[in-house]
């Protein structure tokens, strides 16, 4: 299966944490990154459909928003370590857990 790339934004007043639990403890997740409350960038070989149906199980009626996306084609303010996990990403085409930085 290829690697596929998601922003994953939860509604603030859900709960982060459950999301953060997904994130590190579930084997489709293959890397992750967080740098921005309520935004996380999940690495998975996941499609979009199977991965919003786990997310909801987890999060419910909170609102959230999963686009598949091309961190090639990335930009903005953030951490240089934000920008160091996305070049390993690309370069390497997969990120540990253990690589995520929160």
């Amino acid at each position: 299966m290829a690697l596929r790339s998601f922003i994953v934004t939860v509604d603030p007043f859900s709960d982060p944490v459950s999301v953060m639990q997904f994130v590190e403890y579930k084997s489709a997740v293959l890397g992750w990154w967080h740098h921005i409350p309520g935004t996380f960038i999940v690495i998975t070989e996941l499609d979009i459909k199977t991965l919003t149906r786990r997310l909801f199980k987890i999060i419910g009626e909170n609102s959230f928003f999963v686009p598949e996306i091309d961190l090639k084609q990335a930009d903005g303010y953030l951490p240089q370590a934000a920008w160091d996990w996305f070049k390993r990403r690309e370069r390497e085409g997969v990120a540990s857990a253990a690589d995520a930085h929160s």
